[in-house]
Formats: structure tokens, C-alpha cells, sequence
């Protein structure tokens, strides 16, 4: 399945928080999902880390990221991660892809795309997840956790990958 990517630019919040929103209600359980207000705040402020990917003229998935330092994140997972405040490390904030087009490779071609971005300006990529497919996933590209954490409830994998050592 051939994706075709857009990456999101400063102010494209109203023309594509649709998008996003039914992408995140279709993806995620309602207490899974992410905020709208907060989305809004990350498109906003993170925009070359957030991309739409789209199967012809369908959005089926996107992902939004930011540094480690600058993101909305809790604490925790910046003590977790000792190299966060040398802005190095890119944050997976979100990732979804439409229940249609789970189990199909999106998440995988998605994954691939946000490592080879990350990989030209930062030398850590992490995030935290709770879906242990998306963390099987993760460990066959380099993912290792660093740690589990206990939040909300449910049992995290808080994960990171070296891109480069440099």
C-alpha cells in the first residue's frame, strides 16, 4: 500500500483538525484519545514533526512529535531519559492509524518514515505506549525500553532508539 505524505505547516490547525480528530476517534478508544485543545497546541507549536499520511485521497493515519525538552510530556519521562535536556531526542507525542487500516503495514510505513525524518537532525527518537503490538513493532526497528512506568492506570513502555551517535 503506497502512502502519500503531507507534512503539516505553521497555521494548518483549522484546515486539518478534522482530519486528525476522525483519524483519532477512528484509532483509539475514547479514553485513549488525545485532547483536541492539546492537538491544537502541538500543530501549532510542532509543526515539522506532525504528518498526515493519506491512501490515495483517504487520510488513514497520522503522527505528531516533538522535542523531548520542549514537549508537554511529563517529567518522569525526562528523568527516565538523561539525555533529554541536549535536545537530541524526538518525542512520538501520538500515532494512529484508522481500524480499517490496522494490521495492513500503514503503522509500519509510518514508523519508517518518522525514523528516517528524525534521524537527519536528532540522535534519540522515544515515546511511551501501552499497545503491546506498536511496542513489538518498535522492537524490531531498534527500540529497547528504558523503562515501565505505571500510569493511569495502565502499565507503559517508555521506549528509545539511538538514529545516530554523532
Amino acid at each position: 500500500m503506497k502512502l502519500i505524505v503531507k507534512k503539516l505547516e505553521q497555521g494548518d490547525w483549522d484546515r486539518y483538525r478534522n482530519v486528525i480528530v476522525k483519524i483519532e476517534k477512528s484509532a483509539f478508544t475514547p479514553q485513549e484519545r488525545t485532547n483536541k485543545w492539546v492537538f491544537r497546541e502541538l500543530i501549532n507549536k510542532y509543526t515539522p514533526y506532525t504528518t498526515i499520511f493519506y491512501y490515495g485521497r483517504i487520510p488513514i493515519g497520522y503522527y505528531m512529535a516533538a522535542t523531548l525538552e520542549d514537549s508537554s510530556e511529563k517529567d518522569e519521562f525526562k528523568k527516565i531519559d538523561k539525555y533529554y535536556n541536549k535536545k537530541n531526542t524526538l518525542y512520538l507525542f501520538s500515532i494512529g492509524v484508522k481500524k480499517e487500516y490496522q494490521k495492513l503495514g500503514v503503522g509500519k510505513q509510518m514508523l519508517e518514515h518518522l525514523i528516517k525524518m528524525a534521524s537527519k537532525k536528532f540522535k534519540r527518537l522515544s515515546f511511551h505506549t501501552k499497545n503491546k503490538n506498536f511496542r513489538r513493532m518498535a522492537f524490531n526497528y531498534g527500540f529497547r525500553v528504558l523503562k515501565y512506568v505505571k500510569m493511569d492506570g495502565y502499565r507503559m513502555g517508555y521506549m528509545a532508539k539511538w538514529l545516530r551517535k554523532e
